[in-house]
């Protein structure tokens, strides 16, 4: 269901982070988005945030894990910014 919805809002015309937020609003329950497009990746949690996830981000790759082990062995991790993705918040990343 979750996506389906994303992807009808997709088509609606929601840009990535539109999509997102108004999941917040109309779904309901614990997850943890992460959306691929031609043009994008996204992630976004639930408000509550129950399910584990972590984000490595440098300027070559951004990558997604349900935990830190999952993302030891990528290159250059160590100068990565190593983060949990906030609650409720929408995390973009677009090509131009």
């Amino acid at each position: 269901m979750a996506a389906g919805f994303i992807s009808w809002r997709l088509r609606e015309g929601d840009s990535l982070t539109e999509a997102l937020e108004a999941g917040l609003e109309d779904l309901d329950g614990f997850y943890t988005f992460v959306i691929g497009t031609e043009n994008g990746f996204a992630v976004m949690r639930d408000p509550i945030s129950c399910k584990p996830a972590v984000m490595a981000e440098t300027d070559q790759y951004v990558a997604f894990g349900s935990e830190y082990r999952a993302l030891v062995n990528l290159p250059g991790i160590e100068k990565a910014r190593v983060f949990e993705p906030e609650p409720a918040r929408a995390y973009v990343w677009e090509r131009n």
